[in-house]
């Protein structure tokens, strides 16, 4: 079975309240559970992300909270309604996923929501979220986003968020930390670190791409980076086609190993996609590409599809039957 995993997409921010859950058509975005079931999409990550000022100050609305539960039962009600869609919170969950149903894993980005509390990341996990990435452009309680003028590490508050998330089995996402703070993840992670939407700094200079050193250092983790769509990572033009991102995509290869390359797409959170892609049934044919621009084999363009995703959860997600243990 050929897989597809793509790790970051926004199209959930957009979704009004609904019993049934995620729409099976959204007209004039990137992504919808119709379009991704044509596609055979093994796997999609939905990033849950909050706007109301969390990311330049200290701040915090308890709004923000509420947004995140509502999005994660908003994914629960998608499974719930359809028989076709796995909302995957487990490892065991992973082996649902035969080629007809699609997979959806919810992701935060930017903690802010859970800054005050110390007892609700628990309260999240149990109710579905597996991944976050800790800030998103600016500042919060955690750190420093990419773009602060004059950047810090992490906040004592986001290196006791690393332990916290390691504890659960919940992922740390690096994409949109400066280059101090994916220093402090890395020195204090044991498990695998992803990016789940970056792309090469030796090749587009913006400052949320990563760099040769921190490249090497997810790989050596376990982790994965999954490629960002956006033309503005992918060239410092600011314009892009596929090939910009076969460049991204052989850069990392031989800087991290084949292993440690995935997709990350950013559909619906960016305004505008490389000439070529317009949609998530636009993915699946970098498949033939990466074959036969890259020369990669089978089973490497398999991996780079979607198989190191799969490979990284079916280890890095927790068990249903260890969690729930007499």
């Amino acid at each position: 079975m050929k897989t597809f995993v793509d790790f970051h997409c926004d199209s959930i921010l957009f979704t009004p309240p609904s019993d049934h859950g995620l729409p099976d058509s959204f007209e004039g975005k990137h992504w919808d559970i119709g379009r991704a079931l044509k596609a055979h999409q093994t796997l999609q990550v939905m990033a849950m992300f909050t706007t109301v000022r969390a990311c330049d100050t200290h701040r915090h609305s308890r709004n923000t909270t509420a947004r995140i539960l509502s999005y994660l039962e908003l994914l629960r009600r998608t499974e719930e309604s359809r028989s076709n869609v796995v909302f995957v919170r487990w490892s065991e969950d992973l082996d649902r996923l035969d080629g007809t149903r699609l997979g959806l894993l919810a992701s935060m980005e930017d903690a802010t929501p859970i800054a005050p509390e110390d007892d609700i990341l628990p309260a999240m996990f149990r109710l579905g979220l597996r991944a976050i990435g800790f800030c998103w452009q600016g500042r919060n309680a955690f750190g420093d986003g990419a773009m602060v003028k004059r950047p810090r590490g992490l906040t004592e508050r986001g290196k006791r968020l690393v332990r916290e998330c390691e504890a659960l089995k919940v992922l740390v996402d690096l994409s949109h930390l400066t280059p101090k703070g994916v220093d402090d993840v890395l020195s204090l992670a044991t498990r695998p670190v992803i990016a789940s939407h970056s792309n090469a700094k030796a090749i587009c200079g913006s400052p949320r791409n990563l760099s040769d050193e921190h490249i090497k250092a997810i790989a050596a983790s376990g982790g994965v980076i999954g490629i960002n769509f956006f033309p503005t990572f992918l060239s410092d033009s600011g314009e892009a086609t596929i090939d910009d991102i076969l460049r991204h995509i052989s850069h990392i290869a031989s800087v991290g190993g084949i292993g440690c390359v995935g997709l990350g797409a950013d559909l619906d959170g960016v305004g505008k996609l490389p000439a070529g892609i317009s949609s998530v049934l636009d993915e699946p044919p970098l498949r033939e590409v990466l074959k036969k621009q890259l020369g990669l084999s089978e089973a490497e363009a398999d991996g780079v599809m979607g198989g190191n995703w799969m490979r990284l959860l079916r280890t890095a997600l927790p068990s249903r039957k260890k969690a729930f243990k007499a």
